[in-house]
């Protein structure tokens, strides 16, 4: 993602989120999606299938990095910014919980998780979104047998977002793929995929560094660390 702050070669898409229920509802799924399998679709490359994780040319799933353009993550930092100093005072705090306080999450944790989980979940309180979560799959319905597609059609039908972390490699992607191929799409933002991908902390990462130097323009950066399995890594 790094790369995105020297050149902007990604397709560009618009910063905001749709996360409301009658509207998505409403979106018609293109014959691309529709017609296409999870088999064919999982043989695209990364940049063939950035239109699928999008919506009226706007971010609507957040699975990898290469998702985010220079003017997404210049967005990014500002807004982040604003809210920071917004939520230094009560009258701030009182506000931004207004903001999306008739939105439902659901943090769909199957890995272990601490700081990834506890943020999400501040996150969600930040901005008045009510949570739930499902941390350990022997606690799910698939125990019983309920299929993974089935599950996830089911939280649609509760929820207007979906968090998910998994230990599977692609298990968000093919979630991505379900929810878009069903009659009630909603967003889903991966909070870490195996040694795949970990998007969101990249963003992060990014905004320290920015917050840090100042700028992130011809910085010179060491990673150290499990090169080959490090998500956070491949996302940065």
């Amino acid at each position: 993602m790094f790369e995105a702050y020297k050149r902007n070669k990604y397709l560009p898409v618009k910063s905001s989120f749709n996360t409301d229920p009658e509207k998505q509802a409403q979106q018609p799924l293109g014959a691309k999606q529709a017609d296409s399998s999870w088999e064919a679709f999982s043989s695209l490359t990364t940049s063939q299938k950035q239109e699928f994780f999008t919506k009226d040319n706007r971010l609507f799933d957040v699975l990898s990095a290469a998702q985010f353009t220079r003017e997404f993550l210049d967005e990014n930092y500002i807004l982040t910014n604003k809210i920071r100093i917004i939520a230094k005072t009560r009258e701030g705090k009182k506000w931004l919980s207004n903001l999306l306080s008739n939105t439902k999450a659901m943090l769909y944790f199957s890995q272990p998780s601490t700081r990834t989980f506890l943020s999400f979940a501040t996150a969600c309180q930040t901005l008045g979104i009510s949570y739930f979560d499902v941390r350990d799959p022997n606690t799910s319905s698939e125990m019983k047998g309920e299929t993974f597609e089935d599950t996830i059609r089911t939280f649609s039908s509760y929820f207007d977002l979906i968090i998910m972390r998994h230990h599977q490699q692609h298990f968000a992607e093919k979630a991505v793929w379900v929810l878009n191929n069903s009659r009630r799409s909603i967003p889903l933002i991966n909070a870490g995929s195996s040694s795949y991908e970990h998007p969101t902390q990249a963003l992060l990462d990014i905004f320290t560094l920015r917050k840090s130097f100042k700028q992130v323009d011809g910085l010179r950066i060491m990673m150290v660390g499990d090169l080959r399995r490090g998500r956070t890594i491949h996302s940065l």
